[in-house]
């Protein structure tokens, strides 16, 4: 029953970025916190939320594989690990791709995520007076303290801030 869980919650977050995810596709052991997807199809709409002047003809992602550490989840990443990810790219019809457009591009779209991110710090560290490690332990232990949904929270949130992804290929 928690494997279904578990699985519904992953399916969920990757048909954001990939077409037709089924449950059968996901290879889950639950007490070794492994996961692993094989031949996702990516989302054309994927490229267009990054503002680049491409469109994405076809993408696949060949492997994702997650461990969880759930006996130490405070202490150690997660690891997502993204391979063989091959994307074929077109520019619009009847439109040319200054490499100088590309580079200052790539430069806004970096520079949207880091302030993104500082934002969001910000924003723990002023709603709690504190630094953001202080914030989150500080929110899980109201959180417990409350209607008995604390623990899926906590262990969710947990896992998102401690998250590391890696892509190769």
């Amino acid at each position: 029953m928690f494997e279904k869980y578990v699985s519904g919650i992953l399916v969920d977050v990757l048909s954001e970025f990939a077409e037709d995810v089924d449950p059968k596709q996901l290879n889950l052991k639950i007490m070794s916190g492994e996961a692993s997807l094989r031949n996702l199809k990516l989302k054309p709409s994927l490229l267009a939320k990054m503002g680049l002047p491409f469109v994405m003809t076809k993408g696949i992602c060949g492997k994702v594989d997650i461990r969880i550490p759930i006996t130490s989840l405070q202490s150690v990443p997660c690891v997502v690990t993204i391979s063989d990810f091959f994307v074929t790219l077109q520019t619009p019809m009847g439109a040319s791709v200054d490499p100088k457009f590309l580079q200052q591009q790539e430069l806004r779209v970096k520079m949207q995520i880091v302030e993104a991110f500082e934002e969001e710090r910000k924003r723990l560290a002023a709603e709690k007076g504190v630094n953001t490690r202080e914030a989150i332990e500080h929110a899980k232990e109201l959180e417990g303290g409350g209607s008995g949904g604390g623990f899926v929270s906590n262990l969710a949130e947990v896992i998102i801030n401690n998250a590391e992804v890696n892509i190769t290929n």
